[in-house]
């Protein structure tokens, strides 16, 4: 594993046996030694958060990484691995390892990535004892935290097992991949049509298309058919958690959300924040300052 010299400001290459992509690394606005490790969902990249990087900067000095199949960075297929959650989770634990060693560290994780946090934490005890707190944005930890109908669940579990399969998968990104096409399928994304301004709808809309392209779509659909069933509530971590649920969002049952973290941790501390997924596509200045409420800007400033 070797981290290569930067080239961009803040951003640094990375190789971690075979597979490459990017971290960001921002020096804190304090003299304060602490750390935050932010890692970013599935279908997105360090360029969409950069605004909230920097502002948790006021608090620490911090770094995201990218996900392999994620954000441009080489998928887990090429090094012969299957991208799974626990492949996820022993990726996260080598870079906490190769970052960190001893140092003390915040995990945000945002979506997908708490459940490969929550994995990781739950595989490698030992990893605890490097964790202040844990940060969940939109997290979840089990497959019923997510609203879907058996009907659904079923069709998906076909569908997404098929897709998973790469040659299906290929194949579709090869034909939707063009200027006509795409938009058209990105328009019927539910965090699109949930948007009521038409020009807000075109700027979604080309989000997800640059998303959508810098991301491998075997590697979503596997994931996604894994998350379809997932559980994460056998094992305790016993960390303190803070959850930041969006409450515009009807993606997730907020209620069990909370009651399947409060299994895994019994020190629990939930912020509803009025947002929707869609508004975390275009992550601006002022959205990242909203996304953390005061109450968890004072528990990182006395960490």
């Amino acid at each position: 594993m070797a981290l290569a010299a930067s080239t961009t400001e803040h951003i640094r290459d990375i190789d971690m046996n075979g597979l490459v992509g990017r971290m960001v690394h921002i020096i804190g606005r304090t003299s304060s030694q602490r750390e935050i490790l932010f890692v970013y969902d599935l279908q997105s990249s360090l360029e969409q958060w950069l605004p909230l990087l920097h502002y948790l900067s006021k608090f620490a000095n911090v770094t995201a990484v990218d996900l392999p199949g994620c954000g441009g960075m080489t998928r887990f297929y090429s090094v012969h691995q299957k991208p799974t959650i626990t492949a996820y989770a022993d990726y996260l634990a080598s870079f906490m390892r190769l970052k960190f060693r001893r140092k003390q560290v915040v995990v945000v994780g945002v979506g997908f990535v708490f459940v490969a946090v929550t994995r990781m934490l739950q595989r490698f005890p030992a990893l605890r004892g490097n964790v202040k707190l844990l940060v969940s944005i939109a997290g979840f930890t089990r497959f019923d935290d997510v609203v879907k109908r058996p009907r659904v669940r079923r069709i998906q579990t076909v569908l997404y097992g098929i897709g998973g399969w790469r040659p299906a998968a290929r194949a579709v990104q090869t034909a939707c991949d063009n200027r006509y096409l795409l938009p058209r399928l990105l328009a019927h994304d539910s965090r699109v049509v949930t948007t009521s301004d038409a020009i807000a709808q075109q700027a979604l809309v080309a989000a997800l298309a640059a998303q959508w392209r810098q991301s491998d779509l075997a590697t979503r659909l596997a994931l996604a058919h894994e998350l379809l069933h997932f559980d994460n509530c056998t094992i305790r971590i016993s960390l303190p958690i803070v959850h930041i649920a969006l409450t515009g969002d009807p993606t997730f049952d907020h209620r069990r959300v909370e009651g399947h973290l409060q299994v895994i941790s019994e020190d629990v501390t939930v912020h509803p924040v009025p947002f929707t997924a869609a508004e975390l596509i275009n992550v601006n200045d002022k959205r990242a300052a909203q996304l953390i409420p005061p109450a968890l800007r004072k528990r990182l400033k006395k960490l």
